[in-house]
């Protein structure tokens, strides 16, 4: 489940994020030097944007509620107050992991199904076309037919 682990340690700047980076978990601390983890946080969840769901676990020392209470309002998925009890943590870890992994599931069924109601829709709308274009020749040849008809018999009238 676990396929990379990057350190942003020297990095405050969400912009300095490889795009080709596709995160699974981002690990945040709460202080940190140039930045605090409130304002990288938010950052993190404009780039990401509301669709998605990036899971984003807040981390810290400082004991106060408060802290708390504001990295959950903006975005964090969990906070942990360090040190972190290392059972909690994997365990919390994990069920983040399931979740974004459930996610990703769901995204690319949504997907598939999208793609199959436009294959649908499109063979929906050929059938359409076929069922007029067969029903307007009818018509004509119909009219062809009673046309020719009605000629043959004013000819015969004559």
């Amino acid at each position: 489940m676990c396929s990379e682990l990057l350190d942003r340690d020297r990095s405050e700047d969400p912009n300095d994020l490889d795009p080709r980076l596709a995160p699974d978990l981002v690990l945040l601390d709460y202080h940190m030097p140039q930045a605090t983890g409130l304002a990288l946080l938010e950052e993190m969840n404009r780039l990401v944007g509301r669709s998605a769901y990036l899971p984003i676990m807040m981390l810290t020392g400082d004991l106060k509620p408060e802290a708390k209470r504001r990295a959950l309002i903006c975005g964090a998925a969990d906070f942990l107050h360090k040190p972190v009890e290392p059972f909690e943590f994997v365990n919390r870890v994990r069920n983040l992991l399931r979740t974004r992994h459930l996610y990703l599931q769901l995204q690319a069924e949504k997907e598939h199904l999208e793609m199959r109601v436009a294959e649908r829709m499109e063979e929906t709308l050929s059938l359409d076309r076929a069922r007029f274009v067969n029903g307007a020749c009818e018509r004509v040849e119909a009219d062809w037919e009673a046309g020719a008809r009605a000629r043959i018999e004013d000819v015969l009238a004559e």
